[in-house]
């Protein structure tokens, strides 16, 4: 078993696949059409997130306010260079990276539905 993508609802889908794609480096992979709606997928070789538009009426979802899936997690290669281009983007930290244990760096980010993602350099 492995998991296959993470699926998004996102209130402005434009925004969404830009902050996935031009601003964290991923790639569109696919479009698909099922029941008159549009998914995209974007990922790159190891990573697929399933992005679609939030229905009318949809309310953001509170992760402070509740339990269940709290965050996504990217390894990545240079922590604090990603941090500092991510600000240059405006992306809104959680927490700045920091060093919690002696093994990895973390920081936390959200998306722009105010999805957490964490961080992760293995140092």
């Amino acid at each position: 078993m492995y998991l296959h993508h993470s699926g998004i609802k996102s209130a402005d889908i434009k925004k969404s696949i830009d902050f996935y794609t031009r601003v964290l480096g991923l790639e569109v992979l696919e479009e698909v059409q099922v029941l008159e709606r549009t998914f995209y997928f974007v990922g790159n070789d190891r990573t697929r997130i399933e992005i679609e538009e939030a229905n009318p009426g949809d309310e953001m979802m509170l992760v402070d306010k509740g339990f269940g899936l709290y965050h996504l997690a990217f390894a990545v290669d240079d922590i604090e260079g990603l941090a500092a281009r991510l600000k240059r983007e405006s992306v809104k930290f959680i927490m700045e990276p920091m060093q919690l244990r002696a093994d990895r760096k973390i920081a936390f980010i959200e998306d722009p539905d105010g999805v957490r993602i964490q961080l992760i350099e293995f140092v």
